[in-house]
């Protein structure tokens, strides 16, 4: 499972961890689920149940034990590099930090890896705590367990297992600005030598060629999960021939494509020009129904829905009824002083985030978990935020939405939203 909204590092952890990211930094905690309000922090919010996550085996609820992951692009140059960066991170509040107690190896082909351990005796007794730390030439994702001695130790091989899993990103690996137009460069060398029609990056910021759509973030988690492997990648997508998606849905019938029907929010510019089923929302919005095949999504042709006998307002209730069957994951961004979630971004990364802002359902739930009227910052379709509306909120979030929109691919909206019974309404 990938924590955190990262391109540089992924983890596996138990489910009854619940998963933290601290405001404004790459730092994220996970601790027992129900540790939340007892120790000033909180769990991840799910859209089902009491809104505390609910766990397998793995760490004991209530332990006094916790993992904090966090990247900073700081160099790591051979062992001592790596001593370098271990030194920043414990000095501070342990003075007699000693290299030779420092275990280093060679991490992969081009990264280094080194653990250390001690026993901390601050005012409030004692504390077990143990830093790795993972780096290469373009930066270090450092790791820390840290809790009562007794349930460090009654919990080490969890934790160990969690410290194995961290599996860090090649450091020549493409950002998402530009792995687009590389992965297009390897995609035309293929569809020149076999007469077929180009690839491009559309408007939306999917892959396209032809009628076919590819959305864009899965395929930069197939380029993650491969090590950075365009070739990889290039053969996924031409795994099916350009017909695929329209032989598959083409003339089927509806009770045969209902369960697959799903919504995504677009910028009305961005598909105007498209003969596909269209709602308009207010503030320049769209919702637009979708068929879902798992790695991509194809916008429905307005033929079909003529076939099938039904109208945009029809395919998007359905559309937002499947939506309400999946339990989308929701990673916390802030919280108050006492514990209490005042804010969460939507982290599902299956596309649909943006039209689960058109469920009833849904809403009524965040706002039953946040405590409060709901402020949406909707920057791309990639980047929802759910906050309850403060004045505080509206400042962080109008920062959030202008940076984003104008950076993100999958533009949404600049401004902020107020989510209503009645629906989105753009905040003047």
């Amino acid at each position: 499972m990938l924590y955190g909204p990262y391109l540089c590092f992924s983890l596996k952890a138990p489910r009854d961890l619940s998963a933290r990211q601290t405001e404004g930094a790459q730092l994220l905690h996970l601790e027992p689920a129900d540790r939340g309000l007892t120790s000033g922090t909180f769990p991840a919010i799910g859209a089902t149940g009491s809104g505390r996550s609910q766990g397998f085996a793995g760490i004991v609820s209530g332990a006094d034990v916790a993992v904090t992951i966090s990247w900073r692009q700081v160099a790591v140059h051979g062992p001592q590099g790596l001593l370098d960066v271990l030194e920043s991170v414990v000095a501070e509040s342990i003075p007699a930090f000693d290299p030779a107690a420092v275990r280093l190896d060679r991490w992969g082909e081009e990264a280094w890896v080194g653990c250390w351990a001690w026993l901390d005796n601050g005012p409030d007794g004692a504390r077990a705590c143990q830093v790795v730390v993972i780096g290469h030439d373009e930066g270090a994702v450092t790791a820390m367990v840290h809790g009562d001695p007794q349930d460090v130790a009654h919990h080490e091989a969890v934790c160990d297992h969690i410290l194995a899993s961290i599996r860090l990103s090649p450091s020549d690996l493409l950002s998402p600005q530009s792995f687009g137009k590389s992965l297009c460069e390897v995609l035309n060398e293929r569809a020149v030598s076999v007469g077929e029609d180009l690839w491009e990056t559309g408007i939306d910021g999917h892959l396209r060629s032809g009628s076919l759509i590819v959305r864009m973030p899965s395929l930069y988690r197939a380029y993650l999960q491969s090590d950075g492997d365009l070739d990889v990648v290039a053969a996924m997508v031409d795994s099916h021939p350009r017909s695929f998606l329209e032989r598959r849905w083409g003339g089927l019938s509806w009770d045969k494509v209902a369960d697959h029907i799903r919504v995504v929010l677009r910028r009305r510019e961005a598909v105007e020009e498209l003969d596909v089923v269209q709602v308009e929302l207010a503030g320049g919005l769209v919702a637009c129904p979708v068929l879902d095949t798992g790695d991509r999504m194809t916008f429905i042709p307005s033929s079909e829905a003529e076939r099938w006998g039904l109208d945009g307002r029809a395919l998007l209730t359905s559309a937002v009824a499947q939506l309400d069957r999946d339990d989308p994951s929701v990673v916390i961004a802030a919280a108050d002083d006492d514990g209490m979630p005042r804010g969460l971004m939507l982290a599902d990364e299956d596309g649909y985030d943006s039209g689960r802002l058109l469920s009833p359902n849904f809403r009524a739930q965040l706002e039953r978990a946040l405590g409060g009227p709901l402020l949406v910052a909707m920057p791309s379709a990639w980047t929802i935020h759910v906050w309850r509306d403060t004045p505080s909120a509206r400042r962080k979030l109008s920062q959030l939405a202008e940076q984003g929109y104008n950076e993100e691919p999958t533009p949404l909206s600049a401004g902020l939203w107020r989510w209503e019974p009645e629906g989105l309404t753009p905040l003047d």
